[in-house]
């Protein structure tokens, strides 16, 4: 995706950074890796653990359960943000300046490789399902077949054989 290609752009252009003045080719590569970073993941992953919490609870808890998995959620970030100032001196330290905010980012390609991987292999697809229908295949009372027919019916019928 688009988010992996710039965290894996930031690693590389931020590898050996200078912060002194002045424009440079390495800043505006930083600056354009963040900005294709921020769209790719507004298209892409930022809107999933939105819809996620939203489908996933059971309706008789959904209002709490979404509460808490938003404040999760926030925690997180929150922690990612608190520590990420952390990692980048305990890298640096490590494995020198030059490689400490690439390998850093490099570590969060990483990352979004792996939630690529998840996503595709875990995440059951649910357009045109209700809620209701997507409770009752997360709890195991529907099949996946069962799940092909649009939330609108065409009228010609129920369930398409794929």
């Amino acid at each position: 995706s688009a988010m992996t290609v710039a965290l894996f752009g930031l690693a590389a252009a931020f590898y050996d950074f200078d912060g002194g003045g002045g424009w440079t080719v390495q800043k505006v590569s930083v600056i354009g890796l963040v900005f294709v970073y921020i769209a790719a993941y507004q298209l892409s992953f930022g809107p999933i653990a939105w819809l996620l919490i939203s489908e996933v609870f059971p309706l008789e808890v959904r209002g709490q359960a979404v509460a808490l998995a938003v404040q999760a959620n926030f925690a997180s970030n929150l922690l990612v943000a608190f520590l990420f100032p952390v990692a980048r001196d305990g890298l640096s330290d490590l494995l020198g300046d030059a490689w400490g905010m690439s390998a850093l980012f490099a570590t969060f390609g990483a990352v979004a490789v792996y939630a690529l991987y998840f996503v595709h292999r875990h995440v059951p697809e649910t357009k045109g399902m209700s809620l209701e229908a997507i409770e009752r295949f997360l709890a195991g009372e529907e099949s996946a077949a069962s799940m092909r027919s649009p939330l609108i019916s065409s009228g010609a019928g129920d369930v398409e054989d794929a």
